[in-house]
């Protein structure tokens, strides 16, 4: 709709730079999402560290998309928050004109359905820990 319509009124040179700008955005996080999680896998799998003690990350083959994809993926990604973002003072207005009492039981059931969530994927990690200790 409305984002469409901007970007063809940009010129060549300026579609250009808006790419390489989502590319090297999408870029950076990518870095920043691998370091992120470069200690968490270390964490989860002490056997896979390489002889200077660092996380091992090529047994990653496969956890990740090709490059060209990833980057594809978050530019998409990026330019749909940024369309979004337009829209979310009529979310906000929509959601301001709904009552009291179903906002609070709403949240109510968000935060027990939550917890609940928290609960089983523990339960599931503590069975699978066992799992492998046997």
């Amino acid at each position: 709709g409305e984002v469409s319509a901007s970007r063809s009124q940009l010129s060549e040179a300026d579609n250009l730079k808006r790419k390489m700008f989502d590319t090297r955005l999408a870029e950076i996080t990518c870095s920043q999402v691998r370091r992120s999680t470069a200690p968490l896998l270390q964490l989860l799998d002490n056997d896979s560290n390489g002889e200077d003690g660092a996380p091992d990350l090529n047994n990653l083959d496969g956890a990740f998309p090709p490059p060209a994809v990833g980057v594809t993926i978050l530019g998409a990604l990026t330019s749909k928050m940024a369309a979004d973002s337009k829209t979310e003072s009529d979310i906000q207005r929509m959601a301001s004109g709904l009552p009291e009492d179903f906002k609070k039981r709403l949240t109510s059931f968000f935060r027990r359905s939550s917890e609940l969530l928290r609960h089983f994927f523990g339960l599931r990690r503590v069975m699978e820990q066992r799992k492998k200790k046997v």
